[in-house]
């Protein structure tokens, strides 16, 4: 027989299943896992989604849903909740949240009614991959981001092509994806040579890049950064800022190798990069103006240097700022805040990585001026008496 106090704290566990705040239960250890979304920075335009709430700067809480997957545009963002469904708010100008409309959101609001599983948000376009491998693109179109075949901007998800992927990243007007065999695809602007096809065309639909097998793959504004199936990182692309990380600041038009190390993450910003080697030690390159590689220094640097002595588990590069997860589940962040992109309650720039929270933190991503990052909460209960 079970005892009235056992009743009592199931009844609770299900008053919380099933209310707003949608939380996984762990009934063995009587706990619940709820991972809620934070942001902040400039919400001029939505794109924190807190409605029209003053730009925060300090991490602020987005609703109650749980969140499986998010990504920051440069004024829009994207985000899969823990039931594969697709929202998107923010800046809607271009059609990029992908609604049907051209009219801003300032709260998420959802795609439409499919399972997804992974999502980029560009600077006014997006892409995503469905449950079933299939790739799907929306916003503007001016050098063939989309990867349709055309040039037409779209306001609702369009297919693109049949194949299946793996991952995508989009960056400033171009693309990158891996499709199901491991191999790279590139399109869209191509002025700099960051589609890495060995030219200056700009590319309407997906081209192969290479023979070789990938990993992973982030797009910045016009350079790229790729990770080889053995765990090798190359580069490409608009190198003025040293953001290839070769040494040069020679604008490289098919993939080259960066540092000599293997490599676990990548991400790539307006000017700058950061990558975590497979010890868990992050490094950065490229553009540092405002400190946006972390190393404590202004200084631009050509090639991958350390940052700091610890441990990160993730990685994200904005326009001109930078956050990280460090292994013990610490958010920090760097560079440019003039608009409390960095979260730490201030406007000042930041040359180190400074702590912005404690807590159990999952994912980051870094937009154009602000910040969004997903939060692991265990909330124990107890037995009510």
């Amino acid at each position: 027989m079970i005892g009235m106090r056992r009743i009592r704290l199931l009844l609770a566990v299900a008053c919380l299943s099933s209310g707003p705040w949608s939380v996984n239960v762990d009934p063995v250890a009587a706990a619940l896992l709820y991972k809620p979304l934070y942001a902040w920075g400039n919400n001029s335009l939505g794109q924190l989604g807190i409605g029209s709430a003053p730009s925060p700067l300090t991490p602020t809480h987005v609703g109650t849903k749980q969140w499986l997957m998010i990504d920051a545009g440069a004024r829009h963002s994207l985000g899969i909740r823990a039931d594969g469904s697709l929202w998107a708010w923010g800046d809607n100008s271009g059609g990029e949240l992908g609604i049907g409309n051209l009219a801003s959101q300032a709260y998420p609001v959802k795609v439409d009614t499919n399972s997804w599983v992974a999502i980029s948000a560009g600077d006014t376009h997006s892409l995503a991959i469905r449950a079933d491998g299939s790739l799907w693109a929306w916003g503007i179109n001016g050098g063939g981001e989309l990867g349709i075949g055309n040039t037409q901007n779209k306001i609702a998800p369009v297919q693109v092509g049949t194949n299946k992927w793996l991952a995508v990243s989009a960056g400033n007007g171009h693309s990158l994806g891996i499709r199901a065999d491991g191999t790279l695809r590139s399109w869209g602007y191509n002025h700099h040579g960051q589609v890495g096809d060995g030219t200056l065309t700009h590319r309407f639909t997906p081209v192969q890049i290479g023979p070789h097998k990938w990993l992973a793959v982030s797009a910045g504004r016009n350079h790229s950064l790729g990770l080889r199936a053995d765990g090798s990182l190359r580069a490409w692309g608009q190198n003025d800022h040293g953001q290839v990380g070769n040494g040069s600041t020679v604008d490289q038009l098919k993939p080259i190798q960066a540092g000599l190390a293997t490599w676990n993450a990548i991400s790539a910003g307006d000017r700058h990069s950061l990558a975590i080697r497979a010890d868990g030690s992050l490094w950065a390159w490229g553009e540092n103006s405002v400190g946006q590689l972390g190393d404590g220094t202004g200084i631009e640097r050509l090639t991958p240097v350390h940052i700091g002595t610890g441990k990160w588990r993730a990685v994200s590069s904005g326009a001109s700022h930078s956050i990280g997860i460090r292994a013990n589940g610490t958010l920090r962040s760097w560079g440019y805040n003039f608009d409390g992109q960095l979260g730490d309650g201030t406007t000042n720039n930041r040359l180190a990585p400074v702590l912005i929270d404690s807590g159990n933190w999952r994912s980051v991503a870094a937009g154009g001026s602000y910040s969004l990052s997903v939060k692991e909460l265990t909330i124990s209960l107890v037995p009510l008496p």
